[in-house]
């Protein structure tokens, strides 16, 4: 599966990079606008905030989404294009909303009562949202259907898990290192534009350990689904 989740990345993430690249943007949203509001941090923020938090988990979570359904369209040999993709990610966003609740719900419980058994919920829910989006299924439906497809493959999938967790873990520290010496150089530059190009690089970066995940979750869920 990691083979195909390296193919499936390869041939995804240039038409994909500029979803991904819009969600990466939009989850930095509040964090500016408490930075330009001069609120801090918590839960203790003006309604302008909460709606621009809103907002931008919204735009976040429908760009991915699109993302997720491009990736499946070259998985299995379709054309969607990005607009799309992002369209039918829009329209499903009120389920979409609802099987991150209770992925979450799941998760945090698990962890709640011990770290383990909110890592399992990780696993046994990681093909919720694809099912959701590929099969159009309800959040409770999808959750079953997650479940489902991990029942007997749940060590498999874990370690395949883990292994792209550990592998986005490393690029982002290098991604970190590059960034630091980039940033240093462009600080050089008086007219400013080598910093905003340097930060524009960045957010790029810290795209593809998405699209590289999501493109772990498809391949898998493409992976079992064909099995006989």
């Amino acid at each position: 599966m990691l083979a195909a989740t390296w193919s499936l990345f390869q041939v995804s993430w240039p038409s994909c990079l500029p979803l991904a690249l819009l969600a990466v943007c939009a989850t930095g949203a509040p964090g500016a606008e408490s930075i330009r509001s001069g609120e801090g941090r918590g839960l203790d923020h003006s309604a302008e905030w909460w709606g621009v938090y809103f907002a931008s988990a919204l735009l976040t979570l429908a760009c991915y989404g699109a993302v997720m359904l491009r990736q499946q369209a070259l998985a299995n040999g379709t054309a969607l294009r990005a607009f799309d993709a992002l369209r039918r990610s829009v329209l499903l966003l009120p389920v979409s909303v609802a099987c991150a609740i209770v992925t979450l719900a799941a998760v945090v419980l698990g962890t709640v009562l011990l770290v383990l058994p909110g890592l399992a919920a990780i696993v046994w829910l990681c093909f919720a949202w694809t099912a959701v989006l590929s099969e159009g299924l309800g959040p409770l439906q999808a959750a079953r259907r997650s479940i489902a497809l991990v029942r007997g493959r749940f060590l498999q999938l874990a370690a395949i898990l883990g292994a792209a967790l550990a592998a986005v873990l490393v690029f982002l520290l290098l991604a970190g290192i590059f960034f630091g010496v980039a940033m240093s150089i462009a600080g050089q530059d008086a007219s400013g534009v080598a910093l905003a190009v340097s930060r524009v690089l960045f957010l790029a970066l810290l795209s593809l350990p998405v699209m590289y995940l999501s493109a772990t979750v498809v391949s898998a869920y493409q992976a079992i689904i064909r099995q006989p």
